[in-house]
């Protein structure tokens, strides 16, 4: 454990689209249904997360392409990733 107050990031496997990725492969039009609402919700926790740390955490490049989604158990799970760092 490093005796500074160093902050580092550590990523699980991800196993998935990018966002930008996933849409595209959607039906057109898209309509919003529970999987679409899973991953919107997944991207609003993991942001409230990182702000809401005592050393809060910016993303700095939030963009469809650097959120992954996943589809775990029946559930659409969304991951946020290249933190712009």
């Amino acid at each position: 454990v490093p005796s500074t107050l160093d902050m580092a990031l550590v990523f699980e496997l991800i196993e998935g689209d990018t966002l930008q990725v996933w849409t595209h492969n959607q039906e057109k039009p898209i309509a919003l249904d529970i999987g679409k609402l899973q991953v919107i919700h997944g991207i609003v926790i993991a942001l409230r997360y990182m702000h809401h740390q005592d050393r809060s955490l910016v993303h700095g490049d939030l963009k469809s392409s650097n959120v992954f989604v996943e589809h775990c158990q029946g559930k659409f799970r969304s991951k946020l990733g290249d933190f712009g760092l």
